[in-house]
């Protein structure tokens, strides 16, 4: 861990596993990663996605259920790609195959939501979030989650500068940033 304020870094607690190919979220207490540990040939040891939370407060990490059948089970996510943003009171995660399911810290539970509207193709999701909406960014096309309607839109229009970003996107307040080539 890195504090800025002193600029030091200091040694943390070890995960109880290994993910060599995650993103994490901040959720204002924990930063919950989610992924998987890639090995040879970018195969997962795991069938699932793994998720695992630190609390800097107490220095320990703990785990987050994914078990279940792929496809069914709303934690059960692909282990080959995922992307996941907080907003505000839960996590979205979704995957390569772009199946989509939310997490609720205080309940420690999953939620199955709708599939990212897009077609699938050959890359890595991304995703950022406001308060109540997820971009999720996937080979230059997009959509947009509204946590308050439960719901996905395919956005169109993206400029062609835009479908070339290699950048993730970012949120700033309540707009999304994509940087352009």
């Amino acid at each position: 861990a890195f504090n800025p304020t002193t600029r030091t870094w200091r040694r943390i607690a070890d995960a109880p596993q290994s993910l060599n190919q995650a993103t994490a979220a901040w959720t204002g207490q924990e930063m919950i990663v989610f992924g998987a540990d890639l090995g040879d040939g970018n195969i997962s040891d795991t069938i699932n996605a793994q998720a695992i939370a630190y609390n800097p407060a107490t220095d320990s990490w703990r785990q987050i259920d994914t078990s279940g059948d792929y496809g069914e089970a709303p934690g059960a996510l692909s282990p080959q790609a995922s992307s996941v943003s907080w907003m505000g009171d839960r996590l979205l995660a979704y995957d390569y195959d772009l199946k989509a399911s939310t997490y609720d810290p205080l309940a420690d539970s999953w939620s199955a939501i709708d599939r990212v509207p897009l077609d699938f193709r050959e890359c890595y999701p991304a995703s950022a979030a406001t308060s109540d909406h997820v971009m999720a960014w996937y080979c230059g096309t997009a959509a947009v989650y509204d946590g308050e309607s439960g719901r996905w839109t395919e956005l169109t229009g993206i400029p062609p500068r835009a479908r070339e970003t290699v950048a993730d996107p970012v949120a700033a307040n309540d707009i999304f940033l994509l940087a352009g080539t």
